[in-house]
Order: C-alpha cells, then sequence, then structure tokens
C-alpha cells in the first residue's frame, strides 16, 4: 500500500469517526439517557480522536505531495549536469 492511500484512508476514517462522535452526541441529547454523560464524553473522545487522525491524514497527504512537487527539479538538474559533462566531455576531445 503507498503512503498516499494509507494516508488518504486515514483522512476517510478520521472523518468517519467524527461523525459518529457528533451523531453519538447529538443523539443523547435529544434523548437525554440515565447515564447522557458516560455516552456524551465517548461522543467527545470519538469527535478528537477523529479530528486528530483526519489532520495527520492530511498532514501525511500534503508532506507526500510536497517531495512529489520537488522531485522534478531534482531531475532537470541531474539532467543538466549530464548535459554539461558531455559538452565538457565533447570539447575536451577535440
Amino acid at each position: 500500500m503507498s503512503d498516499k492511500t494509507r494516508h488518504g484512508l486515514w483522512l476517510v476514517a478520521g472523518v468517519y469517526l467524527a461523525y459518529n462522535g457528533i451523531s453519538l452526541f447529538v443523539n443523547v441529547m435529544k434523548e437525554k439517557p440515565d447515564n447522557y454523560m458516560m455516552f456524551s464524553a465517548a461522543g467527545v473522545l470519538f469527535v478528537l480522536f477523529g479530528a486528530y487522525i483526519a489532520v495527520q491524514g492530511i498532514k501525511g497527504l500534503r508532506k507526500k505531495q510536497d517531495s512529489t512537487e520537488s522531485q522534478p527539479e531534482k531531475e532537470e538538474t541531474e539532467v543538466q549536469e549530464i548535459e554539461k559533462k558531455e559538452e565538457k566531455e565533447s570539447r575536451d576531445g577535440e
């Protein structure tokens, strides 16, 4: 599994957990069961953990994107260096 896929799955999983936490919290506030404080705390924890995972997924996707954007520049400089070496060798050979 590539890093991009892994970070994308982290993003989806984080959003899903946050959504479930929000849904749990809203339903608990509507129905007010006997142990609503425990369910409310669980909902908040789901939201926080889901948000953390989603942010880590976004950071990973951005980091991967930044590294792929800088890679072509590196390849271009390598090509330019090879061309300079070939020109120098051809001048030295003459």
